[in-house]
């Protein structure tokens, strides 16, 4: 398992990784999918018919999808209406995306996106970096919204905020919301405040393993950001803040800063300091969250992402690097190296795709993608090197036989804890033709 995932590690930093939104024509379109994709670790068929618009500020795609499991029966999957939770279920997941604007955009006083969230961080990402909802997509979809309105209320007053799951929202009310606040004060300084509550960590489970009473987890933090240059298209900043968790008997709080970020057309980077005290972990809510968020051992004994935090004093660095060009080349790299308390809480993500504007000599080859997730947290029972259940890698290679035609191959791999106290991998398995009508 090791060797595996060194070699993982080393092509993570030289080759591809997880998509990245890529140019799409302005108009309506019309694509499909028909292939294999893991649903409930079992080789399903599907037919996917996915409308799509990009009509200027707004973008859309739907997917009308129909299901085959193993043994050649048609399931209901995305048309069951049983029930009041499986008819938002069947109705929401139709909504790949929609979205209007983009929330980088500073003239723009309304984005929102449905659907599908990827790499959503909150502020300078000490509480939410990198959250994504699409764990076990496309067999188990959620349908999140990001929501961000400028000018609120008053001109220099702006609000954020999410929702990982409206089916939970509107069904059981437990899903996993937050949002930030920011305006701006003396000196063209920006003041944020931040918030993030998951209602319940057992909403994770089955029906069948979920503990009847509820068990929320909030942290709140602030921050002030003050810009030392700044013109159009370039900034740099000195940060810092805390965070502080909450709904909990387990205290901790935790401090980012002093912090430098610097912002050039399509290059954005920062490196900040960090410490914690007690149980309290930076980026809790983070692409493993729903993967971790609660999970049954093979004893049956139920553990939340909060039960793994550890009481410690830890102190140490951060950094992130994103470069992105649309329809060519984007690189997204981070690392943190927290130590303490003879503990350690450690973070390497390395995410690169290429697209077609760099792929053109390769005969083809439309897409190539890599992509690795990899935490050691404090509580971790293997090395930094090793796989466990804050491991995820895979790739998605695209290619085009003919004309309007595309083969999608994707693979994943992620870790579970296994019945002689280590983790076995799990693989998710698509492979996809792509259709254009």
């Amino acid at each position: 398992m090791r060797l595996t995932y060194t070699i993982a590690l080393l092509f993570a930093l030289l080759w591809p990784s997880q998509a990245r939104p890529q140019f799409i024509p302005n108009g309506v379109s019309f694509s499909g999918l028909l292939g294999t994709v893991t649903v409930d670790r079992n080789q399903w068929h599907r037919l996917n018919i996915r409308p799509s618009v990009n009509l200027g500020s707004v973008r859309a795609a739907f997917d009308l999808e129909l299901f085959m499991d193993e043994n050649g029966r048609i399931r209901d999957r995305g048309w069951d209406f049983s029930s009041r939770r499986s008819g938002l279920q069947s109705i929401l997941r139709k909504i790949h995306y929609l979205q209007y604007g983009m929330p980088e955009d500073p003239n723009r006083p309304l984005y929102f996106r449905i659907g599908a969230l990827d790499h959503l961080t909150i502020g300078n990402g000490l509480i939410v970096r990198d959250y994504r909802n699409t764990f076990g997509s496309p067999g188990d979809k959620r349908t999140g919204l990001d929501l961000q309105m400028r000018g609120f209320l008053w001109q220099e007053l702006d609000l954020r905020g999410f929702v990982s799951d409206l089916v939970d929202l509107l069904d059981r009310g437990s899903p996993v919301l937050g949002g930030r606040v920011t305006t701006s004060v003396i000196g063209g300084a920006e003041l944020g405040g931040s918030l993030v509550v998951d209602l319940d960590q057992h909403a994770a489970l089955p029906d069948s393993v979920r503990p009847i009473d509820t068990n929320p987890y909030a942290v709140y933090g602030a921050d002030l950001i003050f810009p030392l240059y700044q013109e159009a298209g370039k900034r740099f900043a000195l940060y810092g803040g805390f965070a502080r968790n909450a709904a909990t008997a387990n205290r901790g709080f935790g401090i980012h800063g002093p912090g430098l970020s610097y912002l050039a057309g399509r290059l954005s980077a920062r490196v900040e300091a960090r410490y914690t005290l007690g149980r309290f972990e930076p980026d809790h809510f983070d692409a493993f969250y729903d993967q971790t968020r609660a999970t049954v051992s093979p004893e049956g004994r139920v553990a939340t992402r909060e039960d793994g935090i550890k009481d410690a004093s830890m102190r140490g660095l951060f950094a992130h690097l994103t470069y992105e060009r649309v329809r060519s080349f984007s690189l997204h790299l981070s690392y943190q190296h927290l130590t303490g308390s003879d503990l350690s809480d450690r973070i390497l993500w390395a995410d690169v795709s290429i697209f077609p504007e760099l792929l053109r000599s390769i005969r083809w080859v439309t897409l190539s993608e890599f992509y690795l997730e990899k935490r050691s947290r404090a509580s971790s029972t293997v090395g930094f090197l090793d796989a466990d259940q804050d491991t995820r890698f895979g790739y998605r290679i695209g290619l085009q036989p003919a004309r309007k035609v595309q083969v999608i191959w994707e693979v994943e791999f992620t870790y579970e804890p296994d019945d002689l106290d280590g983790f076995k991998r799990r693989r998710t398995f698509n492979l996809q033709t792509g259709f254009s009508l």
